[in-house]
């Protein structure tokens, strides 16, 4: 995870990721750098959730089978971080998250954009996404309240975007 897609989350935590929630995390394995995990400290019931077994995986799963695991509205905050490029069919993604969110709940999401050139196999890399994309598509108006997007540079360019939703 990289430190700038942190920092948004330790910024976010305290005003929008209180206290005693049901947190999924979408991409839990600890591939490289950051872990989301240790930035909720309180009373939460806390999911890692990945394709693959591994350090940070509590559940393996496939995005698109959420509807297998958790009933409609039963989760409060949903981790989305740098994952969705790796999944084939991010579109059947979004629609469980957007399932398995309750009113209110948040939608924590962070993306590489078509600046981002290193090709990262876990298991596989797929998508680029462009700002557009992302304020109408992954955090689609209809269902979300966006509350901050995130450009996060590197080398002058912006090649990852970052953001919160609260779900409508």
């Amino acid at each position: 995870m990289r430190d700038e897609v942190m920092a948004a989350l330790r910024e976010w935590y305290p005003e929008y990721l209180s206290d005693g929630r049901v947190v999924l995390e979408l991409g839990s394995r600890e591939v490289y750098g950051g872990v989301p995990r240790t930035i909720f400290t309180g009373n939460h019931r806390y999911t890692g959730i990945d394709m693959l077994a591994g350090k940070g995986v509590d559940k393996v799963l496939n995005f698109h089978d959420l509807k297998t695991r958790y009933k409609p509205r039963s989760v409060d905050t949903v981790l989305c971080l740098e994952t969705l490029e790796h999944d084939d069919r991010f579109w059947l993604t979004l629609e469980q998250v957007a399932r398995v969110l309750k009113r209110g709940g948040h939608f924590v999401l962070s993306i590489p954009t078509l600046e981002y050139r290193q090709y990262h196999p876990y298991p596989e890399d797929y998508y680029r996404f462009t700002k557009p994309a992302f304020t109408e598509v992954l955090l689609a108006p209809a269902f979300y309240e966006p509350l901050d997007i995130r450009e996060i540079s590197t080398q002058d360019q912006v090649d990852t975007l970052a953001g919160i939703g609260r779900r409508r």
